[in-house]
């Protein structure tokens, strides 16, 4: 038997595909999200598909880990070593606003404050050409001082380096040997775009995540090697295509749309619009002729990334999204979400505010004894109890009204989205 398998966490369950490269079968499973051991879930779903690891040529693995950390602000103490001039070009940033007609929107904070980036002489023309020559002792002393900071991981900047990495490899280097045990990230190796904040933004959210992906994937590989698995693992890119496992763990800012870039590649010889329901989330992609669309302009949070990423939408419309209703007595969803743990109150883990889901069970549109292949019973009274007191209540609705509003909500975010 030789087995092709595809694994994909997500923030409520766990999904995975087994194909059985010489019969054609194919087993579908699906657990819960396990937040504290990811590699749980996994083996929860391999264990249910019957499946030997042994027996499986490559496993293909969507991730939402890198994403994740930086949307909850989860990642590295990271620090910044740049051009001497251009120490604030994260804080400067561009003079536009994401969000033109929201008067309460506020820039996100630098990822590497002030006080963690450093500068050193060195400078290339826009041509490449050496103006200033790079200065090694200046480039000791600020991983010097950075190391005294705390900082776990760096990101090298230069000015034009994209035309000449020359410096930026001696400087990672120097980094790398008076830091040891520190993650190192030259902008070079991340990506070779021009215009200065959008890369050194790039470079520094590759620094902020890459610790935490570097210890997931090794113990992600390590776990399944456990099981017998000596076959090859990649990693899915934002952009549609797969990278190997040792590339996702030196450049994890290409994995921040891992998971759902998958799901739209999937998509791309049936349909013309990708849709894509999960627990935190809904995300919806364009398929034109077959061909999946990209763009190389994408924020997470405020953040610009210069990568290649499939041109996919996202709004806060997942089943593990919570309702609830703000100072002027409107109904809202999102973006908080339940996520896997508590999750939504139906799943009897310590969720205690209503969710897409909660409002779905309330309905009658799912099954609380054949939820999940009725090996996860829910909670329909508990369901109702909180859509009752948080949406109903307040608001002066019948029990099926608030319902309906939560569902109606989701469905018209979902539908802006489309």
């Amino acid at each position: 038997m030789a087995l092709r398998i595809g694994v994909d966490i997500g923030g409520t369950f766990t999904d995975l595909v087994a194909l059985d490269e010489t019969t054609g079968a194919v087993v579908t499973t699906k657990a819960l999200s396990t937040p504290r051991e990811l590699l749980e879930g996994v083996l929860s779903c391999v264990d249910q598909a019957g499946v030997r690891l042994a027996d499986c040529r490559f496993v293909i693995h969507g991730t939402t880990i890198g994403i994740n950390a930086l949307l909850e602000l989860k990642g590295a103490r990271t620090g910044l070593i740049t051009t001497e001039g251009f120490r604030d070009v994260l804080e400067i940033g561009r003079g536009n606003f994401l969000k033109m007609y929201d008067v309460l929107y506020r820039r996100p904070e630098p990822l590497v404050p002030r006080g963690r980036s450093r500068e050193v002489p060195e400078r290339l023309s826009a041509t490449g050409e050496v103006l200033v020559p790079l200065d090694e002792e200046a480039v000791r002393a600020a991983a010097r001082q950075l190391l005294a900071a705390g900082v776990e991981s760096v990101a090298v900047v230069f000015l034009f380096s994209y035309r000449d990495p020359a410096h930026e490899q001696r400087a990672a280097q120097i980094v790398a040997a008076e830091m040891p045990g520190v993650s190192v990230s030259a902008s070079h190796r991340i990506t070779q775009e021009w215009r200065e904040y959008e890369r050194t933004s790039t470079t520094v959210v590759n620094a902020y995540v890459q610790p935490i992906m570097d210890r997931y994937l090794g113990a992600f590989r390590q776990g399944l090697e456990g099981r017998g698995f000596r076959g090859q693992l990649l990693v899915t890119e934002s952009n549609g295509g797969a990278f190997s496992l040792d590339a996702a763990r030196s450049k994890p800012v290409h994995t921040m749309e891992s998971g759902p870039a998958a799901g739209v590649t999937g998509c791309a010889r049936l349909a013309t619009v990708s849709f894509d329901m999960g627990g935190t989330t809904a995300k919806c992609a364009i398929v034109e002729r077959g061909l999946v669309q990209t763009t190389d302009e994408y924020h997470v949070d405020g953040r610009p990334l210069r990568i290649p990423v499939i041109d996919i939408k996202e709004v806060s419309a997942g089943g593990g999204t919570i309702a609830w209703i703000d100072a002027g007595g409107a109904l809202m969803l999102g973006p908080h979400s339940a996520g896997a743990d508590p999750g939504p109150v139906c799943y009897a883990r310590g969720g205690q505010d209503p969710t897409v889901t909660d409002a779905n069970l309330v309905l009658g549109r799912i099954d609380a004894g054949r939820f999940l292949g009725g090996a996860m019973p829910l909670d329909l009274a508990g369901a109702v109890r909180a859509i009752d007191g948080t949406i109903g209540a307040p608001l002066g609705l019948t029990r099926a009204a608030a319902a309906a509003g939560i569902v109606r909500l989701a469905d018209v975010k979902m539908a802006l989205a489309v």
